[in-house]
């Protein structure tokens, strides 16, 4: 939201995000390490008892560790954080019931940002293993900017929430696929191929979804004209200037 309104121009909001930053990636790492112990779970596989238990030891060992130092991190942040979002709250308060033009610029950034991203995320190269990660959160936040409107439009917001959740399991698979490669301590590893082998899937799935939708939803026709084209071959676009330009309302 700070991000969407360019709040980050202020003193407090800038501090407040600065404040929040190592909370929420040592958050970050403890969330990558209950998923990875999630998925090391499914694949139990008959003569790889030794590697499994020794990955989810590993996984679990690493758990503990950043879970201490979430723990310490939010003790010591909390009091900051906690102050400078009662600060953010009472101004957007103040500047949504004071009948200024607050709002409305904060319509227009929203609306500008949106309208990027869905630039962005439409003249994307192919996409790929490499680039599939950063489109995916250029993906989400479209998501979070749309999903502040009253008037967005739910099935494109559902589309792109269905997107962002397939790569991002891709990009878990990939990551325990990578931890896996460390921990194994034996050429041919049944587990390590069939987590391997269920990321290559993640990754075709996420692929198909993340296609059909710039096709479908951010595609631009070269062949229409351009009148027609902004009417229909990229419907996406003014969706998106009403969804955002909802936001202050």
């Amino acid at each position: 939201m700070i991000h969407a309104l360019a709040l980050d121009s202020r003193k407090n909001e800038r501090r407040l995000l600065k404040a929040i930053k190592p909370v929420r990636k040592r958050a970050g790492k403890v969330r990558d390490l209950d998923v990875f112990s999630d998925f090391a779970s499914q694949p139990q596989l008959d003569g790889e008892t030794e590697c499994f238990n020794r990955l989810l030891e590993y996984l679990r060992n690493q758990r503990q560790r950043y879970g201490r130092k979430l723990q310490k991190v939010a003790a010591n942040r909390s009091p900051q954080i906690g102050k400078r979002l009662k600060r953010c709250g009472k101004y957007l308060d103040r500047a949504l019931h004071a009948g200024s033009n607050t709002g409305k610029k904060w319509s227009v950034e929203a609306a500008a940002l949106a309208l990027q991203l869905q630039g962005e995320l439409r003249d994307w190269p192919a996409l790929n293993r490499e680039n599939l990660h950063p489109f995916r959160l250029k993906v989400k936040e479209l998501r979070y900017v749309l999903q502040m409107a009253a008037a967005s439009d739910r099935e494109f917001v559902a589309v792109l929430g269905k997107v962002k959740d397939a790569a991002g399991e891709w990009h878990d698979w990939e990551e325990l696929s990578g931890i896996a490669a460390e921990v194994s301590q034996h050429r041919g590893c049944d587990l390590l191929k069939q987590i391997r082998s269920t990321a290559e899937r993640k990754l075709q799935h996420a692929l198909t979804l993340a296609n059909r939708m710039r096709k479908q939803d951010l595609a631009r026709s070269s062949r229409r004209p351009r009148t027609r084209a902004a009417g229909k071959a990229n419907s996406s676009v003014p969706l998106a200037l009403k969804s955002a330009s909802s936001l202050a309302a």
